[in-house]
């Protein structure tokens, strides 16, 4: 029993290393993209010009939801099919896992 306990603990720990690993990658990767479509662009992550930026927020929004909304549309239609064959009920709200 104790070698199953010790086996157990070692795979935790060595998970727990992956995913600081996998995070640190991340947050490396996130840094230079972002840096990297600054300066293609000469303009601050969308985000970042939401937020401190005011003058420009109203065409910020219109412009990013027709960017995006067709997209964010599907998604939602993607989860109701996936709630309604595998759940047998469509559950608003609830995080398919």
């Amino acid at each position: 029993m104790d070698a199953g306990r010790k086996a157990f603990d070692r795979a935790r720990q060595r998970a727990d290393e992956v995913q600081i690993r996998a995070s640190a990658i991340d947050g490396v990767g996130l840094r230079h993209s972002l840096g990297a479509g600054r300066r293609q662009t000469g303009k601050p992550p969308y985000g970042w010009a939401l937020l401190w930026e005011p003058g420009h927020r109203a065409d910020m929004l219109k412009n990013g939801w027709k960017s995006i909304g067709k997209l964010f549309i599907l998604v939602v239609l993607l989860d109701v099919v996936y709630q309604v064959i595998v759940l047998r009920f469509v559950h608003p709200g609830k995080q398919s896992s």
